[in-house]
């Protein structure tokens, strides 16, 4: 932390209790001119809004010289599961379009598949992390790659869930910057600092059968389930069939504990590549074909697909994959959020 006359250090207790605080500060002479130099910048911060973050979770925006070497985001993820996949923007100088742009915050902070443990490496870590779930801490290093900028420069990160959710971010930048230099973060004051965190409430349509907890088979593609919390899916996660083909079918097992004659309503998912869909009971034909096409992902409306008769015991739901509209992408996906008997 490089100075060039001297430097003053200052620690404020903002709580009501008493405090101990042990300091070992070293120092030696500088060796070279300060006018190579910069200052170190350490600033923690959230939910700062700019007009260069282009509704990106911004992470530094300053002017001057300097060098971008790290950062630290702080996640609060209350209801688990994956919170990022956030691409990392860099811009340098006044861009507009940013010079370093990644593929997701899993990347940047080095690992992969919403990995959910701590680790540690060199210049990179999960400081914490119980299941994703509560507060994720990561933080990335920049020696070896720092970012140099002579005018000025913007960082950001995609923040895929909105603060609704509830996902908050919070964190820390760090760089160096000439003297001369703009540092726009301003302290915070402690009513900004302080808050509960919300907790988690999942959405739930009520007396409804999850569809992506049956137990299922098919004859072809990749089954699975796809969890997004802004759809509007029931538990917030739908099931979900990638890369189907035409005449394919995928068969569900719903147990009931008794006979009885009941209306078959199902809800299911649209998209630009998601194939039309004809459902079957125990063997017939149910309702119409179900048209999923839509401009974007969205969830229908509940469909009744008219009586079924339910067995005692194990009943069986098809869906067979029939086509696709002039205007699909043909990956022929199956998205179902839920059935119920009405």
């Amino acid at each position: 932390m490089p100075f060039e006359k001297n430097a003053k250090i200052t620690i404020r207790n903002d709580s009501d209790k008493e405090e101990t605080i042990t300091l070992i500060v070293d120092h030696s002479p500088l060796k070279t001119s300060f006018d190579n130099l910069g200052y170190f910048h350490v600033k923690w911060h959230k939910r700062i809004e700019s007009e260069k973050s282009h509704g990106d979770w911004l992470i530094l925006e300053t002017s001057g010289r300097g060098r971008f070497v790290g950062t630290v985001l702080n996640v609060w993820n209350p209801g688990g599961r994956w919170w990022g996949e956030g691409d990392e923007k860099f811009y340098v100088d006044g861009e507009k379009f940013p010079s370093t742009i990644g593929t997701g915050s899993e990347d940047y902070f080095g690992f992969a598949w919403c990995f959910a443990k701590h680790y540690s490496r060199a210049y990179h870590s999960q400081t914490l992390n119980h299941n994703n779930t509560g507060h994720i801490s990561n933080n990335r290093w920049h020696f070896n790659d720092n970012i140099p900028f002579q005018k000025s420069f913007v960082a950001t990160i995609e923040k895929f869930f909105s603060d609704g959710r509830p996902t908050l971010y919070d964190g820390v930048a760090y760089w160096y910057l000439s003297k001369n230099g703009v540092d726009n973060f301003k302290p915070l004051p402690l009513k900004d600092r302080m808050g509960e965190y919300p907790p988690f409430k999942l959405f739930r349509v009520p007396n409804v059968i999850e569809v992506e907890k049956l137990p299922v088979t098919t004859t072809k593609g990749i089954l699975t389930t796809l969890y997004l919390p802004d759809v509007g899916w029931s538990a917030d996660e739908q099931f979900w069939q990638l890369d189907g083909a035409i005449g394919e079918s995928i068969e569900f097992k719903v147990k009931r504990d008794k006979v009885e004659e009941k209306d078959l309503i199902v809800c299911v998912t649209k998209d630009k590549d998601y194939a039309n869909i004809q459902f079957y009971f125990n063997g017939k034909k149910v309702g119409d074909v179900i048209d999923c096409y839509h401009t974007k992902v969205i969830v229908s409306d509940e469909i009744n697909l008219g009586k079924v008769k339910i067995k005692k015991g194990e009943n069986l739901l098809k869906v067979k994959i029939v086509s696709a509209t002039p205007k699909n992408i043909k990956r022929y996906m199956v998205g179902i959020d839920y059935i119920k008997f009405e």
